[in-house]
């Protein structure tokens, strides 16, 4: 149940009742008309209400007039179009208020696509706080500056106006005007794509458009001007969720500098079921080219004059009105004079350069109300005119300054001039250039008014009434005035080192200034201890888990079984002891390995020439009878066989059988389509002897060979001579065509035969070969792979290099996941086995949750955040200097949302080479730069630091020389670059025909367009297939086939492929390539044929997956059997719905039992005897023939033991989804989401990998690098989630190198306009974050100052501070970041954190522990020093136990849920009063004191911030803040000097070097930039800050319309009833460390609290 809240949402804003004048920044103060917010009769547009009409079900013939009858049926028809928009807006709140907060932008870069409603758009920027009304140059520069945001992140997206939306404004002429300016600006001016042809969503044309396009969301608007917008807008937003397109609220939107966040609504079933319940004059004399503003203001005046000239004639009564009325209207003559006003006010703007005209002085007044009729009426014709020039062709107009037609104030300011101050006598000169533009403005009005007098130019003003209403305050009230700034001098020589060359400008205190003395010292802290205990911080880290010495046995068996499963777990990943290698120090070992597989080799080569003896003929018979089976016999005997003159001749058998078969099958196939799968065996057995052994060949075998390829029909490879007629045998096309369509995946790969003494398994690639060189010479590399391609084997060899050479060396593995991490360990625990000294360890890891062996380990497997820990420790720099190497894999989270600057402080901090790999980076060049300019200050570091020191330096190596001294530092930085993907990937979208799935295979080339490679090129991994490859030459051929390179490019004639009997992959790659440069070529020379050929490939993908949508799911189990019959699986579902995760999982396991059923024959008994009969029959030949090689065929490849299934079963008996689990996997299916126990998704994961499973749906848990190799990857389900950067990594899964021949991606139930994006769409760029905040310049000023090694901490420190990736190359921002630093340690001095020498003292220990919720750690702070928390603590008995009540517990959760876990909801959730069952959902205020204490603390911070701004505004590009910032118009110029009018209209003397010049004509100053709610609008964009920089905390936060945006109270409904699932359905989605009194009464209250909240979450519903 629900209701609606019609009530004004202004009761949730703050602002006081404005007045109905011009000075209050609400919509109303653009026109005076009431607004009927419960009345929907008045639909001004036929042609609107036609189609709403018809969309309310509403008959048109029942609205018919003069019919008594109709009438009835059209008042009931209104009132059931009254209900139904009711209804409406309770269900679009009802969807609004469970929208997430997401990302908007994600990583599709320039591919993605979305829309933003125009009138949204217009709306948003008009309620900008920060707007005046009139000012038309600022609100363009809004609306600029909300599209340049989305630009400066390569967003790609259209504008779109619709005709209906027009009819909103009639009631507001002003912004019907502005609204038609702005549509037209960003059509003249700008670049980005405006649609306004679009009558209404409901039109065919923008439903064609939906269709084709398909939008990744749209931004609009959930609250409109008017009810009747509001209800438009619904319309809209449930149109457009009924079309899959998902909702992004304009309102609610934050950005950063390199994501936009907003609340996105995605697109359910549901909103398609409600949609389809309730469906539904010219003058010559203008015709040469003139400055917009003189032409819009001339022809304004002049019909607006003459208009009002003709309505005073026709109405005889005006007079007596005027004299019988208190309130007199307008005169004509009054209203000439105010257009002189008008025209000389736009001389100004063409006149003045925006610099001058930001210096207009404020006046507080405004128009009198008696104008309001005429200021309407010029608006409706500014409008009218501005549609006329928009319509005709005969216009010759500069478009350029539409955005500055009219300056409402500066009018204001004219007209006062001349109202007040020219009539007590100041009389100034307007100046030459003014006055001329003036009077040629005027004559045009003349001109244009022939038949009326309206007098000359001058004088300006001829009456005396008055046209302004002076007020006694400013429209706007000051939060703050500017604070005297100054600093507290800090003596430091870190920030002297830092920030000393921008010191001098700084204004700081004198030292003995009373603000500094008054400040208290505080007791000063040190990180030897954890603040909260006295237990040492050591504890945590280089203690085991386990120790070695321990002599309990129960310790020992954990040990041990956790050993166990890591190395079952490393054999899951690689194979048992398929690449184990025994590392240890003893050298003699690797001798005698050596020598006993030199001893064996011979035995070896006997054994596989027995075995194969044994088993040729059965294979040989096996091929003849049938080809797949035998060669799936053959190839298990080649992969298990050691010796190559075996395998060599098994290959040649292989051969002559498949011959054989190739024969009989011509013979007797007839006229049917011949069998080519055959000849592919055939041909696959000849590239393997061509390519592999041709050293041990013999002429008899090449004889056999040509005389294969003879039969196939390809003459021009074959060196025999035959009279036979073998026509018949042919496969009737060349062998380069065949090779390329029918043996693309069987094509070799280029691969070196020479061996590499450093590896011993396999035989590196070349590039492979440059990792290992980069490793021996202790260089730094960015690796840059595709998926699959072996790039990670570089890590291990590290690590065996490491192990190899030292017991003390450490490296150290970093990876963003846990999932990734238990991969890492056992794949160490399965590769290496050393031994160790006592107490010491091969392998460590380290994350928040779980550690063991930090300390005492050679290898550590950490994720970013605890590597940070450690490095940024101030007593663990000799731990830290152990460390050889840092491995950073997927190191392309440097530009993720969370946790990216964390990256980016490792890659700076460490001292060691690295090794940073990623298969999705589009800028390497751009990060190996940075990264080497950062290796060059350690060198330069370490240099200086060998200079000064050296002696000492000497010293410490001789104490300590078990590690390794010879090896030198490289700091090289090298970037290796590989573009190949070991298997290519193809993809098939999937529809539904007949009841029927139909896959149908999809080129990339169906993804491209003309437009697209001319804007972004063809996308450097969209790869194409060797099949894929020649089915484009077809098409190209068909489009053009007098393509004068046709024959270049035939496949037998192409250059690499002429006369090869093996074509390579290599030699295919050569060919997509030239195919794509032709492509190109084509573009340039004529566009229409690539337009054609383009089509040509979608034209039939249209549609394919759209009929999917309701049945999806059902279906999904049929899906899964149809990959099946085609040999697709095994395969990874991905989805983004972890319920849907289990439930796909789930009907498939019902869709078995339930065939199971009903197909079970009624013998089933007798036959599973048989079976078992013939089982045991099996395995009784078995033992009889062990020392047969029969033992080697049959393998039971995917059933797991009993013992292995057992142990995994075993491990997971705790868990709470076993029987789950269990259940299907015991039927080869398993699920795996992020909110699964990790032992749970370890066991899914291992039966994956071992083949037990083949059915995997899975969300993104299993996309970020983890080894999970399948046949095939389908996509079920669109998802805002599924981006460029999730749909690489998770196709990535698809034919891992070693398992598969090729990849298979499956979109299933995915829109073809989205598949078309995620093809073409660019891996993400690496930008940088902003790298500071006051809790990190914390945390390195601890470690400056209590390091052990001052020197190390110092330059850890500066290489953080100097070397961000964000100020790279900009040395502009790095002086803004040094005044950032420096503003910040103000802060942490006066609240204590610091001391004058920036010692850290207090509570730095609690801040630092929290700094990943800054700023609540520093609120949290400033309640603990107030003592409010001590207050609120209050026993309800003083004797122990003390216990604390209920209310209190409530009210600390309450003052918890607003500092940590802090989700907000979109602001129309307060308007949606929803009957929740247990949940309040919306959090209450925080108590009065609490809230008083964080007003206090943030006004503190915006004084900090404001004066931060002041002092960085100096180093803005102010020729940029004088452009609007997407259409880059200029408004800058020479100023003004010889009008005394403009001298005294703007004098300057208000404050205004820190604001951008276009805020400043809606009169806004410097002492603007203390109110951190409008910093983002009004400061200097080119400084490069936001708001969210600033460690402010939102007591309550707004939209632009002023409607608050409420936390949701899910902490605190989880504390009343301790219910999850009320949680999921209402809400949509160690507290002990506080002092060091363990007695205290905050204390025990929280850990009361703390066990509350665990007794709840770990019970059972």
């Amino acid at each position: 149940m629900a209701s609606i809240d019609y009530s004004s949402s202004t009761s949730d804003s703050e602002s006081d009742t404005t007045e109905a004048s011009e000075s209050t920044d609400s919509f109303s103060s653009f026109d005076e008309s009431e607004d009927d917010t419960e009345n929907y009769n008045d639909i001004s547009d036929e042609k609107t209400y036609r189609e709403l009409s018809c969309a309310f079900g509403t008959n048109e013939e029942n609205l018919k007039e003069n019919v008594p009858g109709n009438q009835k049926l059209q008042i009931k028809g209104l009132t059931e179009c009254k209900e139904f928009l009711r209804n409406l807006s309770i269900f679009i709140w009802n969807s609004l208020t469970k929208s997430q907060r997401v990302s908007l932008l994600k990583d599709f870069v320039e591919s993605e696509f979305f829309l933003i409603d125009g009138d949204s758009l217009f709306i948003t920027c008009i309620w900008n706080k920060t707007f005046k009304k009139g000012q038309n140059l600022h609100f363009f520069y809004l609306v600029e500056q909300f599209l340049h945001n989305f630009n400066q992140k390569e967003a790609r997206y259209v504008i779109v106006f619709f005709k209906d939306g027009e009819n909103m404004y009639f009631d507001y002429p002003e912004l019907l005007s502005l609204r038609t300016a702005l549509i037209q600006h960003l059509e003249h001016n700008t670049q980005v794509p405006i649609h306004t042809e679009f009558s209404s969503c409901l039109s065919p044309e923008w439903e064609i458009f939906l269709k084709e396009s398909y939008p990744y969301f749209l931004i609009v608007s959930d609250k409109g001007i008017t009810t009747h917008q509001t209800d438009y807008l619904n319309i809209l937003i449930i149109h457009t969720l009924h079309k899959k397109i998902n909702v992004v609220l304009a309102s609610g939107q934050e950005t950063n500098i390199l994501r936009v966040f907003g609340y996105q609504t995605q697109s359910l079933y549901t909103h398609g079921e409600f949609f389809e319940k309730v469906c539904f004059n010219k003058h010559s004399h203008l015709k040469e080219t003139s400055d917009i503003r003189s032409t819009v203001c001339s022809l304004s005046c002049s019909v607006v004059l003459k208009t009002y000239k003709n309505m005073q004639d026709g109405a005889e009564t005006i007079r007596k009105q005027r004299e019988d009325t208190e309130e007199k209207t307008l005169t004509l003559q009054e209203a000439v004079d105010l257009c002189r006003m008008l025209c000389l006010s736009v001389a100004f703007l063409q006149i003045l350069p925006l610099s001058q005209r930001a210096k207009s002085r404020i006046i507080h007044c405004h128009w009198e109300k008696k104008l309001s009729p005429f200021l309407r009426m010029m608006k409706r014709c500014e409008f009218f005119i501005l549609k006329e020039i928009k319509s005709t062709n005969e216009w010759k107009v500069d478009f350029t300054f539409l955005p500055d037609l009219t300056d409402n104030l500066l009018w204001k300011n004219i007209a006062y001039y001349y109202e007040v101050e020219n009539c007590t006598g100041l009389n100034l000169e307007v100046g030459d250039k003014i006055m001329q533009e003036y009077e040629k403005m005027w004559n045009t009005v003349l001109s244009l008014s022939q038949g009326y007098d309206f007098g000359g130019s001058i004088p300006v003003r001829r009456t005396s009434q008055h046209f302004l209403t002076q007020t006694q305050t400013s429209s706007r009230a000051y939060k703050h005035e500017i604070p005297k700034l100054g600093l507290i001098p800090l003596k430091s020589q870190f920030v002297e080192d830092y920030a000393g060359d921008i010191l001098e400008d700084l204004p700081f205190l004198s030292s003995d200034d009373p603000v500094i003395t008054s400040f208290n010292q505080r007791k000063e802290f040190d990180e030897r201890i954890h603040w909260h205990s006295n237990r040492l911080l050591s504890d945590d880290y280089s203690i085991p888990k386990f120790s070695t010495e321990s002599r309990d046995p129960k310790k020992q068996r954990e040990k041990q079984k956790l050993y166990t499963f890591y190395q079952h777990f490393g054999e899951s990943l690689l194979g048992r002891h398929s690449s184990l290698r025994i590392i240890n120090q003893k050298s003699n070992a690797d001798k005698i390995i050596e020598e006993n597989i030199k001893r064996k080799q011979e035995e070896i080569e006997k054994k596989e020439q027995d075995r194969w003896n044994s088993m040729s003929v059965s294979i040989e018979n096996e091929i003849k009878e049938n080809v797949n089976n035998g060669i799936k016999i053959l190839e298990h005997f080649l992969r298990t066989c050691n010796s190559n003159s075996v395998k060599f001749l098994a290959e040649i058998v292989g051969m002559e059988a498949c011959f054989m078969s190739w024969i009989d099958h011509c013979l007797n196939v007839e006229e049917k389509p011949k069998d080519m799968n055959i000849a592919v065996q055939l041909m696959k057995r000849i590239h393997i002897i061509h390519e592999k052994y041709s050293q041990l060949m013999e002429k008899k075998h090449w004889k056999k060979l040509a005389k294969c390829l003879k039969y196939l029909g390809f003459d021009n490879l074959s060196d025999s001579l035959c009279s036979q007629d073998i026509s018949k045998y042919s496969v009737q096309m060349g062998a380069a065509r065949f090779q390329l369509s029918h043996m693309g995946h069987y094509l070799f790969r280029e691969e070196r035969s020479d061996p590499d003494p450093r590896v011993h398994h396999f035989i590196p690639d070349t590039w492979q070969r440059e990792l290992l060189d980069v490793v021996d010479n202790n260089e730094s590399a960015v690796i840059v792979a595709p998926t699959s391609s072996g790039k990670t084997y570089v890590s291990y060899y590290c690590m065996e290099k490491i192990l190899k050479t030292s017991d003390e060396a450490l490296v150290v593995y970093v990876s963003p996941t846990k999932a990734l991490i238990n991969q890492v360990v056992g794949t160490v625990y399965s590769l290496f086995n050393k031994t160790k000294p006592k107490g010491g360890a091969i392998c460590g890891v380290f994350t928040r949750d779980y550690r063991h062996d930090v300390m005492n380990s050679q290898i550590l497997v950490t994720v970013p955040q605890c590597l940070e820990i450690l490095l940024l420790s101030p007593h663990y720099q000799k731990w830290v200097k152990r460390i050889r190497y840092v491995i950073f894999d997927e190191v392309h989270c440097l530009g993720g949302e969370i946790g990216a600057e964390i990256w980016e402080h490792l890659l700076v901090m460490i001292r060691c080479p690295f090794l940073a790999l990623s298969a999705t980076i589009s800028n390497p060049e751009y990060l190996t730069k940075w990264l080497a300019s950062v290796r060059r200050y350690w060198q330069n570091f370490e240099t200086t630091a060998e200079n000064s020191t050296s002696s000492k330096n000497t010293l410490k190596s001789s104490k300590n020389p078990k590690i390794s001294k010879t090896e030198k530092l490289s700091y090289r930085v090298r970037l290796v670059l590989y573009k190949e993907r070991y298997n290519d990937l193809e993809k098939y979208v999937c529809s539904l025909k007949d009841d029927d799935f139909v896959i149908s295979h999809y080129h990339p080339c169906a993804a491209l367009t003309v437009n697209h490679i001319e804007k972004y090129g063809i996308p450097l991994d969209l790869g194409f297939s060797p099949r894929e490859s020649i089915q484009l030459y077809d098409a190209m051929v068909q489009i053009w086939p007098e393509w004068p390179r046709v024959q270049d490019f035939e496949p037998e004639e192409f250059s690499y492929f002429k006369d090869k009997v093996v074509i390579t992959k290599t030699d295919a790659k050569k060919y997509e390539e030239q195919l794509k440069e032709e492509i190109i070529n084509w573009i340039h020379s004529d566009k229409d044929k690539v337009t054609k050929f383009f089509e040509n490939y979608v034209i039939n993908k249209m549609g394919l997956s759209s009929n999917l949508h309701h049945i999806a799911s059902d279906l999904f189990a049929d899906f899964v059997e149809k990959l099946k019959e085609i040999d697709k699986l095994p395969a990874i579902f991905f989805s983004f719905n972890i319920h849907e995760i289990e439930n796909s999982a789930f009907h498939v396991l019902k869709n078995m039992k339930f065939k199971q059923n009903t197909y079970q024959s009624l013998d089933a008994d007798k036959e599973i005897k048989k079976l078992r009969r013939a089982l045991w029959k099996t395995r009784r030949s078995l033992r009889a023939n062990i020392n047969n090689g029969l033992n080697y065929i049959i393998k039971l490849t995917f059933i797991l033991s009993f013992q292995t299934l057992w142990k995994i079963f075993h491990r997971i008996r705790y868990e709470r989804n076993r029987g789950k689990v269990k259940a299907l996997a015991l039927r080869g299916i398993g699920f795996h989401h992020g909110s699964m126990a990790y032992k749970e998704r370890q066991a899914v994961e291992m039966l994956f990998r071992q083949g037990y499973i083949k059915v995997m749906s899975a969300t993104g848990s299993l996309a970020l690098g983890i080894n999970m190799p399948c046949k095939s990857v389908v996509f079920t389900e669109d998802s805002v989630f599924l981006d460029a950067l999730n749909f690489r990594q998770m196709s990535g899964r698809a034919g891992r190198r070693g398992e598969d021949l090729i990849g298979s991606i499956f979109f299933y139930n995915i829109p073809l306009p989205k598949v078309q994006r995620l093809l073409k769409s660019n891996v993400p760029r690496l930008r940088g974050q902003f790298p500071l905040s006051i809790s990190l310049i914390l945390r390195l000023i601890l470690l400056v100052t209590t390091a052990d090694d001052k020197d190390d901490a110092k330059a850890k420190a500066l290489s953080i501070l100097q070397h961000s990736m964000m100020s790279f190359d900009k040395p502009k921002m790095k002086n803004m970041l040094k005044v950032y630093f420096i503003f910040s340690l103000q802060f942490l001095f006066r609240e204590g954190y610091l001391d004058q020498e920036c010692i850290p003292r207090g509570f730095s220990g609690l801040a630092i522990h929290l700094y990943y919720h800054e700023p609540s750690n520093f609120v949290l702070v400033s309640f603990l020093e107030k003592g409010l928390f001590h207050k609120l603590c209050q026993p309800m008995k003083q004797k122990s136990p003390k216990v604390f009540s209920e209310d209190v517990m409530k009210t600390l959760v309450l003052i918890l849920a607003h500092l940590f876990g802090k989700r907000y909801l979109p602001s129309c959730a307060k308007k949606y009063k929803k009957i929740f069952s247990q949940s309040k959902v919306i959090l209450d205020d925080l108590p009065k004191d609490f809230a008083i204490a964080i007003e206090e603390y943030n006004n503190k911070i915006e004084n900090d911030f404001g004066s931060f701004l002041l002092l960085v505004s100096k180093l803005a590009d102010m020729s940029k803040e004088y452009q609007l910032p997407l259409s880059e118009i200029d408004f800058s110029g020479e100023e003004c000097r010889d009008s005394e009018l403009v001298s005294h209209l703007m004098p300057g003397t208000e404050n205004r070097s820190a604001v951008s010049p276009f805020a400043c004509l809606s009169e806004i100053v410097d002492k603007d930039l203390f109110n951190i709610e409008v910093v983002n609008d009004i400061m200097l964009r080119t400084i490069d800050v936001h708001a969210e920089n600033a460690p402010f905390l939102w007591l309550k936060k707004y939209d632009r319309d002023g409607s608050r945006r409420h936390l949701n109270a899910y902490a605190l409904d989880f504390y009343k009833h301790g219910s999850m699932k009320a949680l999921i359905k209402d809400n949509w989605i160690s507290l002990r460390e506080l002092c060091d009194d363990e007695q205290d009464d905050v204390v025990l209250a929280f850990g009361q609290l703390h066990e509350a909240y665990c007794r709840k979450l770990y019970k059972k519903e």
